[in-house]
């Protein structure tokens, strides 16, 4: 009689060095140690698995188990997240209210939207000593030592000329518009970004393709980045799809991955 606590990730010995992986590691590490003080799965050979998981499946347990462990998947998550972030405190500066931001508004740190949309940012420009620079599309970008994001609104860029007031200038960003009455800030978390920024890298991972198998959904968004992590745990560890071997060598090869796709970015 096996079990799955030889297989789990444990991150006490094997550390990636990333606050963010730790944590996902951990949960998952968590989730598999939960079903294990509650399943043994008889696994004699790999001919006989199916036979097995055939048995066990009609276990009348399985679906308080099953409910158990996606309650745990989902706390997981929102702890992972929690476990990075912090709320970002909002500060408005209206141009008919306040023509001008004074010169240390918009400071190393700082993350400017500007749009009315409700939509994810799609259009980037980083802020350099003062100004907004038109720069690539999409995504966080550093400069300085600083992490900025902008979202544009649609009409003509304007930019922050480090004397204090928004300006009109000339490098439109593919039409869209920075407006002064729309700009709203808001204040960084240490290195957020750059952890974010880390998991944009595993997406570049042969490990990240493996997350398409348990999830199918838009994955380029660093929330399904993590949920989808903790979704192939359950793919692999709660639905039992495969053997414990083949559990064991999908668990590592996530793990490797995600600290390769981490290593590499670095």
């Amino acid at each position: 009689m096996q079990t799955l606590g030889e297989f789990r990730i444990d991150v006490r010995h094997n550390p990636s060095g990333n606050p963010l992986v730790d944590e996902i590691k951990r949960k998952g590490a968590a989730l598999i140690d939960l079903l294990n003080d509650q399943i043994a799965i008889p696994v004699r050979n790999h001919s006989s698995a199916e036979s097995d998981l055939a048995h066990f499946m009609q276990v009348s347990e399985i679906g308080r188990l099953k409910a158990l462990a996606m309650t745990q998947i989902e706390h997981g998550v929102m702890d992972a997240i929690k476990a990075v972030t912090k709320p970002l405190p909002i500060r408005e500066e209206t141009a008919q209210a306040s023509p001008k931001i004074t010169a240390g508004a918009l400071t190393s740190g700082d993350m400017v939207w500007a749009s009315k949309q409700a939509t994810p940012i799609a259009h980037g420009a980083v802020i350099a000593e003062g100004r907004i620079v038109a720069n690539r599309i999409g995504g966080l970008y550093r400069s300085n030592g600083g992490w900025f994001a902008i979202e544009v609104g649609n009409r003509a860029i304007r930019e922050y000329d480090g004397a204090g007031k928004l300006g009109f200038t000339h490098f439109p960003l593919n039409g869209y518009a920075f407006e002064e009455h729309q700009i709203r800030v808001w204040k960084e978390w240490a290195d957020l970004t750059e952890r974010l920024d880390k998991l944009r890298a595993f997406q570049k991972t042969e490990a990240f393709a493996l997350l398409s198998i348990a999830e199918q959904e838009d994955l380029t968004a660093q929330g399904n980045v993590m949920t989808s992590y903790l979704v192939i745990l359950k793919s692999r560890i709660v639905r039992f799809t495969r053997t414990t071997e083949e559990v064991k060598l999908d668990l590592d090869v996530l793990a490797k991955g995600l600290d390769a796709g981490v290593a590499d970015h670095d």
